[in-house]
């Protein structure tokens, strides 16, 4: 490749990492980051886990708020009070997970739906389907704006964006801008 360790950003991807094997996954990354070689040279590493279900479906139902624990930032917690070999950057897949949807996007009945990161957990707040309209993110704004939760208008781009869409300010956006939204807001809490 013709770069040295100097010059080499290092990712250490785990894929999906379920709460039940947060353990095993620490001691995996202990002993991948004791096996490489001069690896206090690289400039960075970082270990990546995602932990979002490819499917909400399979968890969230209408008109609901569901916590999802977080369980890559966890086993990064775990890690950060080991004795490691060098300094560890966090890694994650945002509010999604890495692995493609099987589904025909023309068959998807796509519900309402933000995604909001706090220190623990990812919430997510769902309406019903998106057939009976796109009014139903004021409503779910106005549920984060409301939940302990929220960090305020200031803390982002993406607050500001929940903030003035629970009073209604502004049209309520599409699925896509709720995703930039709650990634935003993600981004500027990680």
């Amino acid at each position: 490749l013709g770069t040295t360790p100097q010059r080499t950003d290092l990712i250490i991807d785990l894929d999906m990492v379920d709460s039940d094997r947060i353990t095993a996954s620490a001691i995996a990354v202990i002993s991948v980051l004791n096996s490489i070689p001069n690896i206090r040279t690289y400039r960075t590493v970082t270990v990546c886990a995602a932990t979002f279900p490819r499917y909400l479906s399979s968890i969230v139902t209408a008109n609901s708020i569901t916590r999802i624990d977080r369980v890559g930032w966890r086993l990064w917690s775990l890690l950060q009070r080991q004795q490691l070999p060098r300094q560890i950057v966090f890694g994650d897949y945002c509010l999604g997970n890495p692995d493609p949807l099987e589904t025909d996007t023309q068959q998807m009945r796509p519900s309402a739906t933000i995604r909001y990161t706090s220190s623990d957990s990812f919430h997510i707040f769902r309406g019903r389907q998106l057939r009976y309209g796109f009014d139903q993110y004021y409503t779910l704004a106005a549920q984060i704006v409301s939940s302990p939760i929220f960090s305020g208008a200031g803390f982002s781009w993406g607050d500001t964006q929940i903030e003035q869409k629970s009073r209604q300010q502004g049209g309520t956006g599409n699925a896509l801008t709720w995703v930039g939204i709650s990634t935003n807001h993600h981004i500027t809490f990680v």
